[in-house]
């Protein structure tokens, strides 16, 4: 089973002769003020605007331990003859048990269309897969961003999943498209499926910008659709570690397996204080005998206002419709008194129990997403779906 690597916790130098990406210095402030203060860089990233000294300053130090302590690697972009910054890219998000990451960057408008940023992501990506063993890479742009969308293809990254109001730019959201670069141990050749050939919706550039999302001084009790979604008790400990099944274990990959009364406590305790990183775990429970029926977690992007879903249903309670009604119910909170703008739901494309759940909620498909995480011997292809608070909702 491959992992990815531990490494060194320094950003290398890496070249290929034409660029250097090497980790920023202190000295990089005036040229990293003056690059993000370009219009076309500041609206696609989404940074401060005016973007000061101080703004420069302070991500520079930041950038330090951000992979040393964490999981984010930044780079300058130089050019390798006359050692000037022409751009910067990153590499975040590096998950290490599941071996992957996504890419980012930015060129400087006199440096564009001069291949820099297709050596970029090449070389960065040749990193990442050699010296930290990831087996997923990933790009996301803007749906407006048609030169990025093209350096990405042309470094050979290929298309999934179209994203629907999934960041704001300026005064409205807009959708984003997901790109992975294919790897040997995603079992995937000539029948590669294009994702963006699956996308229920037309994509679009401006949609509705959303209100602010304020979340509670912890998740409610939700009822309704004879569910009742509460907070676990200890009492529920002996019906949880009865649930946890080899079919629950085999779509779930972070639930142990053997799941004794240690792991139920240590799950109880960890749902008590998830809210605290916006994280909500329900309980599902019968809204009759309150005899727990299953679970439901929404983890929450606060800053982009979106919600990932996920479930389980305890055996004896499959086939009832359980998660399509508890899922109907925390969307109901979620785009009403919570104000989220999108929620996401991801399934393996086997699990389609999980699939039937997806659609029969309302979902619409955004792609597939190949490779994504390790199952067993193989690595996952899973269905992307999203629901927005303008999609039409099941009756």
């Amino acid at each position: 089973m491959t992992r990815a690597r531990e490494t060194s916790r320094r950003v290398p130098h890496l070249a290929d002769g034409v660029i250097v990406l090497r980790p920023w210095a202190v000295d990089d402030a005036p040229a990293l003020m003056a690059a993000c203060r370009e219009p076309e860089i500041s609206h696609w990233c989404t940074m401060p605007s005016p973007y000061s000294y101080g703004h420069a300053m302070a991500w520079i130090g930041d950038t330090g331990e951000a992979w040393s302590k964490g999981r984010d690697a930044h780079f300058a972009i130089d050019d390798a003859a006359t050692g000037e910054v022409v751009g910067a890219i990153d590499l975040v998000g590096v998950n290490p048990s599941e071996a992957h990451g996504r890419l980012r960057y930015w060129v400087r408008a006199a440096r564009r269309r001069k291949g820099v940023a297709r050596r970029a992501l090449s070389l960065l990506a040749a990193w990442a897969i050699d010296e930290l063993a990831l087996e997923r890479l990933e790009v996301c742009e803007a749906l407006g961003n048609v030169g990025a969308q093209r350096v990405v293809e042309a470094a050979g990254f290929r298309p999934e999943a179209l994203y629907r109001s999934y960041r704001r730019l300026g005064d409205h959201r807009t959708d984003y498209l997901l790109y992975a670069l294919p790897m040997p141990s995603w079992q995937v050749g000539a029948d590669w499926v294009d994702g963006l050939s699956e996308a229920q919706d037309e994509p679009m550039a401006e949609r509705p910008a959303g209100g602010e999302v304020v979340l509670p001084a912890e998740p409610p009790v939700l009822e309704g659709a004879g569910l009742r979604l509460r907070p676990y008790r200890a009492d529920d400990l002996p019906t949880l570690v009865a649930a946890i099944d080899e079919e629950t274990v085999r779509w779930l990959t972070h639930v142990p397996w053997p799941y004794a009364d240690e792991e139920g406590r240590w799950f109880f305790d960890f749902a008590a204080g998830s809210w605290l990183s916006h994280q909500a775990h329900f309980a599902v429970a019968d809204a009759g005998s309150d005899a727990l029926l299953g679970g439901l977690n929404v983890d929450i992007d606060l800053p982009h206002a979106i919600g990932e879903v996920g479930y389980r249903v305890n055996p004896e309670a499959r086939g009832r419709g359980v998660a399509t009604r508890a899922v109907g119910l925390v969307t109901d909170w979620a785009f009403g008194p919570l104000g989220l703008a999108r929620l996401d739901l991801g399934a393996d494309t086997r699990n389609l129990g999980s699939l039937r759940v997806a659609a029969k909620a309302g979902f619409r498909r955004e792609g597939t997403l190949h490779g994504l995480v390790r199952r067993g011997a193989e690595r996952s292809a899973d269905a992307i779906f999203s629901l927005l608070p303008s999609d039409p909702r099941p009756q």
